[in-house]
């Protein structure tokens, strides 16, 4: 099934539930009702399809399995396996109705929680590069350039190995 035979198959049961279509292109579709706004879209690199929804101008979270689990104790995936509209219309009419009907309960948790993944995120990426300076900085025996970089770092985040070389580090600052 190519993206052109979903969104004719999706976009009626849309209009059905208050939705329009606000944008459409080649491999991409948006739809909206008063309160939500979904979207599907295909890459074609890897063949496989993704859906978003929340709040209508707000941050939309990936519907992908972790969320559709998580949120609503739905264990069927709507990827592209030839039946991604049976899956993704069977879950909007059960468990995801909540979605279609802007249930603001549901629409804030998953912000919530594609913010927290976003923090996460950020959070690795930060460590990473707090870790790899004070990794330069060890190699080039600047310990109190490490013990900085280290500093930066949460502590729930630091692996074990920096706690020692950071004890080593704060005895040769002091001599």
């Amino acid at each position: 099934m190519n993206f052109e035979e979903i969104t004719y198959e999706l976009t009626p049961f849309f209009l059905s539930h208050e939705f329009e279509v606000k944008e459409s292109l080649k491999s991409f579709i948006k739809y909206e009702s008063k309160y939500v706004t979904l979207t599907v879209g295909y890459d074609i690199r890897d063949n496989s399809i993704s859906t978003f929804a929340g709040k209508k101008g707000q941050f939309l979270t990936e519907l992908f399995g972790d969320v559709l689990s998580k949120f609503f104790g739905y264990n069927i995936t709507l990827c592209n396996d030839g039946h991604f509209t049976e899956n993704l219309i069977h879950f909007l009419n059960d468990k995801g109705n909540p979605i279609l009907k802007g249930d603001l309960n549901i629409l804030n948790k998953l912000e919530e929680y594609s913010y927290q993944l976003a923090d996460d995120y950020t959070n690795k990426l930060v460590t990473r590069q707090n870790l790899n300076d004070a990794d330069k900085a060890w190699t080039a025996n600047n310990y109190l350039e490490f013990m900085k970089s280290v500093d930066k770092v949460e502590q729930k985040y630091l692996p074990q190995s920096y706690l020692k070389k950071y004890q080593i580090a704060s005895k040769k600052v002091k001599q």
